[in-house]
C-alpha cells in the first residue's frame, strides 16, 4: 500500500515541474541558499516574513544541499516534492500503527492527491518543508501519548522550534496544541532540553546577527503590529474547511477562473464534490473528541486555531493553516474509522480532487500561468531569460545572476531587512567603482545590480541621484539603475 501511495503523492509533483512558480520569494530564497557556492557567506537569516521580520536561517540550510545538487529550479523542485511525497508515506505509517488501516489509507490519500497539499509541496518556498516537520511533530504526539514513550519529547520540542523558525506564525497553533498536550500530565523535563538544545542549533547565526547589529527586527517586531488587518477577518472560519478540499482556488487563478471553467468545465465543477468536507470536517471532530479523550487537544487545537487568528487580526492566506494539515486531514477522514460505508463518499472526493488538479495544472500550461496569486510559471519566465544569458553561460557565476534577476528591485531597497542583512554600505563602497566597472562590462549581472540598488536606495538622496545622473549616459543599464532608484527616492519622499 505505501507503494502505492507514494506514486500516487507523486503523479502530481514530480510532474510539470516546469509549471512552478518562481517569482521573488522563490527566488530570493534559491538566491540566499546558494551563495556559498559562489564564496559568499551563509546569510544568518533567511527571507523576512509578511511582517517584515527576518526569518530564522534554518530554511537556508534545508535549501543549501539541494541547490549544491542543482542549481536549477525545476530540479530543487522536483527534491522539494520528493521530501513531501516520502514525508506522506511516514505519515501513513504513523496512523496506520496507531489507528485502523482504513483511516491511515484515506487520511493519506487525501493528502496525496489534495490540490492544496501539492500546490504547497513543490515550491521553493519556506511553507513547502512545514508537512514533513508537522507529520512529525504529529508522529511525536502519539508515540508520547499512545505508547507512553517520553523519548520523543526531543522530537516533538525540536520540531515546535523548526516549525516555528520556517513560519513564525506556527507559534499560535503549536502553542495551543502544547498547552493540551501538557495537561496530559506526561512532560519530560531533561528530553524536553534535549529537544530546545536541537531546535535551538539554526538559531544561533540569527541570534548573533541580531546582537552584532543593534537587533533591527526588534524596531521592526514593535511596528508589526501597524501590519495586521485593520479588521477581523471571518474568512479564516472557511480556511480549514478550504485547505481539506479544493475551496478558495480563486485566490490562485483570479479573474481567470471564469475562463478555467469555460475550458475545464468537469475539473471546475469537480470541485463541487470536494465540499463534501465541510460536514465530514465537523462530524469528524466530533466523533474524535467523543472517543479519542486523551486526544482532545488535538481537535481543540484545530477549531481554536482560527479564533485566534481572528481575534489577533492575522492575514488569512490560506497557507497559514498548514501548520495543522496533518490534524485537519485526519480529523476530516475519522468518520471513515466509524462508518465503513462512507469509503465512497471518500473515494468521490479523490477522484474530484485529482479530476481538479490535473485540469489545473493544464490550464496553467495552455495560459502560462494565472492572473490570481499563482502569476506566470516559471516556463514562461525562463524562456526569454534563458536566451538573454546564453552569451554568458560560462561566466563562473552564471546561475548566481540567473537565479538574481528574478528578484524584483521593489523587494530589494537598502532599509528591506533582506538586502540590509547581506549588503554593508562601507564594504560596497570600497568596491564602488570596480562594481560599477562589472556591472558596465556585463549589464546583465543581476548580482552586482541588486547590490548596487541596495546601497543607492540606502539613504537616497539628491546627491546620490546626481551621481547616478553621471553614470547613465555611460550604459543603459545606468539609465535603468538610475530610474529605479529615482522612483524609490520619490516613494520615500511621499511616505515620510
Amino acid at each position: 500500500m505505501s507503494v502505492i501511495i507514494l506514486v500516487l503523492a507523486l503523479i502530481f509533483r514530480i510532474t510539470n515541474l516546469d509549471l512552478i512558480e518562481f517569482k521573488t520569494d522563490e527566488a530570493t530564497n534559491m538566491f540566499l541558499a546558494s551563495r556559498p557556492l559562489f564564496g559568499h557567506s551563509m546569510p544568518p537569516a533567511a527571507t523576512a516574513s509578511s511582517v517584515g521580520i527576518l526569518n530564522p536561517p534554518l530554511l537556508n540550510y534545508l535549501l543549501f544541499p539541494l541547490a549544491a545538487i542543482s542549481l536549477d529550479p525545476v530540479v530543487v523542485s522536483g527534491m522539494i516534492a520528493l521530501i513531501n511525497s516520502f514525508a506522506i508515506v511516514g505519515y501513513f505509517y504513523s496512523i496506520k500503527k496507531f489507528f485502523h488501516i482504513r483511516l491511515a489509507v484515506i487520511s493519506t490519500l487525501l493528502i496525496a492527491i489534495s490540490p492544496w497539499m501539492i500546490l504547497y509541496s513543490r515550491k521553493i518556498w519556506a511553507q513547502d518543508f512545514i508537512f514533513p516537520f508537522s507529520a512529525a511533530l504529529m508522529f511525536a504526539v502519539l508515540k508520547i501519548t499512545r505508547d507512553s514513550d517520553s523519548r520523543y519529547w526531543i522530537l516533538y520540542i525540536s520540531a515546535c522550534l523548526f516549525l516555528i523558525q520556517l513560519h513564525q506564525a506556527s507559534i499560535i497553533f503549536l502553542a495551543v496544541l502544547t498547552l493540551g498536550f501538557l495537561g496530559q500530565k506526561i512532560f519530560h523535563v531533561r528530553y524536553a532540553l534535549i529537544g530546545l538544545f536541537i531546535g535551538c542549533i539554526p538559531l544561533l547565526p540569527f541570534l548573533t546577527y541580531q546582537i552584532s547589529t543593534g537587533c533591527p527586527d526588534c524596531t521592526r517586531l514593535i511596528h508589526a503590529r501597524e501590519k495586521r488587518a485593520p479588521h477581523p477577518v471571518s474568512a479564516h472560519f472557511l480556511r480549514p474547511f478550504q485547505l481539506v478540499s479544493a475551496g478558495n482556488f480563486r485566490f490562485e487563478l483570479g479573474d481567470d477562473i471564469i475562463h478555467f471553467a469555460e475550458k475545464h468545465p468537469l475539473s471546475h465543477n469537480a470541485r463541487l464534490v470536494s465540499y463534501l468536507v465541510y460536514l465530514l470536517l465537523p462530524l469528524g471532530m466530533f466523533l474524535w473528541w467523543k472517543n479519542e479523550k486523551n486526544l482532545r487537544f488535538i481537535a481543540a487545537a484545530c477549531i481554536l486555531l482560527p479564533v485566534f487568528y481572528y481575534i489577533l487580526k492575522i492575514e488569512q492566506p490560506i497557507h497559514y493553516y498548514l501548520i495543522a494539515s496533518p490534524f485537519l486531514f485526519l480529523l476530516v477522514s475519522y468518520p471513515v474509522s466509524r462508518f465503513p460505508r462512507l469509503l465512497s463518499v471518500y473515494a468521490a472526493i479523490l477522484v474530484s480532487f485529482a479530476v481538479f488538479s490535473y485540469g489545473f495544472e493544464t490550464f496553467l500550461r495552455e495560459n502560462n500561468g494565472a492572473s490570481g496569486d499563482y502569476g506566470h510559471t516559471y516556463a514562461w519566465y525562463a524562456k526569454g531569460r534563458k536566451t538573454d544569458f546564453e552569451h554568458i553561460m560560462n561566466d563562473p557565476h552564471y546561475h548566481e545572476m540567473y537565479i538574481a534577476s528574478f528578484i524584483d528591485t521593489r523587494f530589494w531597497r537598502g532599509t528591506m531587512p533582506t538586502p540590509e542583512m547581506l549588503y554593508r554600505s562601507y564594504r560596497t563602497e570600497l568596491y564602488l567603482d570596480t562594481l560599477i566597472l562589472r556591472l558596465e562590462a556585463v549589464p546583465l549581472d543581476s548580482v552586482t545590480y541588486l547590490e548596487l540598488f541596495s546601497y543607492f536606495t540606502k539613504h537616497p538622496s539628491r546627491e546620490t541621484l546626481k551621481h547616478l545622473d553621471t553614470l547613465r549616459n555611460t550604459h543603459p543599464v545606468f539609465q535603468k539603475l538610475y530610474q529605479e532608484v529615482s522612483n524609490a527616492h520619490r516613494d520615500m519622499i511621499r511616505y515620510e
